[in-house]
């Protein structure tokens, strides 16, 4: 049987895990080629140890979607179109997976930004009010064209059969939907980087923060929910900022395991 390709973008390092799981880890239990694209850091306005322990979160994430034991990740760089700078990637010994990071600053739920990284964010970049954003490691500068063209390039690339991106279909819905900014301008950037790349395939939208409050829980297969929380406990063992005791685990993260939702699709 032929290899599928997927090719994942998101905004932070629990995105895909959080909302295009189980799909996702059916995809990598199955040995299909999977590319997950960071958008940010996920930084949250903190230190370099904090977004550094999210990317180990997501390798951890993987390698339990993998299988566990005995898998390790090489370090890498893809480039993703002629004359670009590389971008910092991770690959497992075992499997198709390439974890491939942007670095950009977090933009806060509400896209403010946050003042350790000069209050900028995704949302401001798309809008055009700033003209560009500097990653968090410094090493690269994106203005709203290049980041769509790094994207593209990307997709170029890959050539995915699937592209699963965050909530496109609401990103204009205004206040009353919940969601963070950066969820939804980055899936606005990574739709049109498909549409640019000029490569036929499918896009899928997946709901975010607004699937905990508003569908019903839909994973019904109680080992893929289970192996679906036990990949994202494996990713906050690294992120201290996820904190199972919290009063509202129940209705953000202990919710959103238990739901998928796509929102619907786009044929390129």
């Amino acid at each position: 049987m032929a290899t599928v390709k997927i090719l994942n973008v998101v905004a932070h390092e629990d995105d895909d895990l959080l909302f295009m799981s189980p799909p996702l880890l059916q995809m990598v239990e199955r040995g299909d080629s999977v590319t997950t694209l960071y958008l940010t850091a996920g930084d949250d306005g903190l230190n370099a140890a904090y977004w550094e322990g999210r990317e180990q979160g997501a390798m951890a994430a993987y390698t339990s979607m993998l299988g566990g034991g005995g898998v390790s990740w090489t370090d890498g760089t893809v480039v993703s179109m002629a004359g670009a700078t590389a971008l910092p990637s991770a690959t497992p010994s075992s499997g198709s997976i390439q974890l491939v990071f942007v670095r950009l600053p977090d933009g806060n739920v509400d896209g403010s930004g946050f003042p350790s990284t000069g209050n900028v964010s995704l949302q401001k970049l798309l809008a055009g009010s700033i003209p560009s954003m500097t990653t968090v490691d410094g090493a690269r500068s994106y203005t709203a064209a290049s980041l769509r063209q790094t994207i593209a390039g990307l997709v170029s690339q890959v050539s995915p059969d699937l592209v699963m991106l965050q909530d496109f279909v609401h990103a204009n819905a205004g206040p009353t939907w919940s969601d963070h900014a950066d969820h939804l301008a980055g899936s606005q950037f990574a739709f049109w980087a498909v549409a640019q790349s000029g490569v036929r395939t499918i896009a899928t939208a997946w709901e975010g923060y607004q699937a905990g409050s508003s569908e019903a829980a839909n994973i019904s297969n109680p080992s893929l929910l289970a192996a679906k929380e036990s990949a994202f406990a494996d990713y906050y063992a690294h992120d201290d900022q996820v904190v199972p005791t919290a009063p509202d685990w129940a209705t953000t993260y202990g919710a959103w395991l238990q739901r998928a939702c796509p929102t619907g699709q786009y044929v390129f």
